[in-house]
């Protein structure tokens, strides 16, 4: 195996744990905010009867779910009492990596986005690209390696020494990538096991 396809395995093995990971934070969240609506829910149903005379409500209050209803107001509790100060925990514990473009821009629109969408959109247009423009260039230069190595002239070993020399120089960015979004990944994956799932 050469020193290329190496880096290339190297970079298959971390997207795979760095997609794995992500897939795993969403779901952990996802399964906390259903335990949250359970829990408020069963709270809710517990008390109506006891909250029905101070609060004035009715039988439809219980099963409305539109705007200002007792559903969403106590939704909104959770997210403002529950959720936002557990995002901004692990918007301070867990930090991504900026690239050039993203560290000008302003910090109260990135911190009004949720942590795992700017994970993902990390993810989908910093690290993503770089794999693919890697995977694409580096079936390319396979492909001339061995049709120069067919030509007469120079023989198979000089043209597969320069493919490789090129396909490792074209892994070595987007390998750089995942390696900086791999701690990170690891991070979030961390602050969710202790933070949420315990």
């Amino acid at each position: 195996m050469s020193p290329s396809q190496d880096v290339a395995g190297e970079c298959s093995a971390l997207c795979q744990e760095i997609q794995a990971r992500l897939r795993d934070a969403d779901e952990c969240w996802r399964d906390l905010e259903v335990r949250l609506d359970q829990a408020a829910e069963s709270v809710l149903r517990e008390n109506f009867e006891r909250l029905r005379e101070p609060l004035g409500l009715r039988e439809s209050d219980w099963e409305a779910a539109s705007e200002g209803s007792l559903r969403q107001k106590v939704r909104g509790r959770v997210e403002r009492f529950v959720l936002a100060p557990l995002t901004e925990l692990m918007r301070q514990k867990v930090r991504l990596p900026l690239s050039a473009d993203k560290a000008s821009t302003d910090p109260l629109a990135a911190s009004s986005r949720h942590v795992l969408d700017e994970f993902v959109e990390h993810w989908e247009n910093e690290v993503e690209p770089l794999l693919r423009a890697a995977g694409v260039e580096d079936a390319k230069l396979e492909r001339k390696a061995l049709r120069q190595a067919k030509m007469p002239g120079a023989g198979p070993a000089v043209w597969k020494a320069q493919a490789d020399v090129q396909q490792g120089r074209l892994w070595s960015s987007a390998q750089s990538a995942l390696q900086a979004f791999l701690q990170p990944a690891r991070a979030l994956a961390t602050f969710l096991d202790v933070q949420v799932s315990s």
